[in-house]
């Protein structure tokens, strides 16, 4: 595993490259022609996805040495929505979609940055899986005292045998026979530690990912 020291150093620069891109595509550096456009997206999104791995690399390192800090605050479950608009650019490049529902009154008590590194790795893994022209769903609503959160596509997914497997960090390695179209071992092992870290629990029930997490309330301090 990387140093934490080394892995915040790449990090840096990756942001600097997506906050120039933005320039140019936010129109801020001048008018850019449609084919320099297509560059420049592939070239955001590609950072984008290096930038979370790296996060991810990060997480896992201090988790796995006992120093994983977790910075919770309250927030309206709709917040995450907005932050996703790339991963759903990312899905329309290839006539898939990204259908969200979230509950407009539901308010989450976790922390926003693990949890939402933990959506976009389980979202880019099942805009992976679908076909050309399919769709994933993303829902968070209530469950009893906690929030639910999902992500479903179509097909079998995951078969039951591999439910609990699926989270081990070198699952992708050991078990190449189920052809998944991503490398999901380490994503997924950081999903399982970034949720127990808060209390939440994660699972998979064919193409059904699952995970909770406490519900918060409005005007809790932050």
């Amino acid at each position: 595993m990387l140093d934490d020291l080394i892995l915040h150093d790449l990090k840096n620069p990756l942001s600097g490259i997506t906050g120039s891109i933005g320039l140019f595509l936010d129109g801020t550096l001048g008018p850019i022609s449609e084919e320099q456009q297509k560059y420049l997206i592939n070239i955001d999104f590609s950072a984008r996805k290096l930038a979370l791995l790296l996060m991810e690399l990060s997480s896992i390192n201090n988790a796995e040495q006992g120093e994983l800090i977790i910075n919770k605050t309250s927030f309206p479950a709709r917040e995450f929505e907005k932050e996703l608009v790339w991963i759903r650019q990312l899905a329309g490049k290839e006539d898939k979609t990204i259908a969200v529902a979230i509950d407009n009154n539901l308010t989450v008590r976790a922390d926003k940055e693990l949890t939402l590194m933990a959506i976009e790795d389980l979202l880019l893994n099942a805009v992976k899986q679908v076909d050309r022209g399919g769709q994933v769903s993303f829902n968070i609503k209530k469950e009893k005292d906690g929030a639910l959160f999902e992500i479903t596509t179509a097909g079998d997914g995951i078969p039951q045998a591999y439910a609990s497997k699926v989270f081990d960090k070198d699952f992708r390695a050991e078990h190449p026979e189920l052809k998944l179209k991503t490398s999901a071992g380490l994503g997924l092992y950081f999903c399982k530690l970034a949720l127990g870290a808060q209390g939440g629990r994660i699972g998979v029930e064919g193409a059904r990912f699952y995970y909770s997490l406490p519900a918060g309330r409005q005007g809790l301090p932050q």
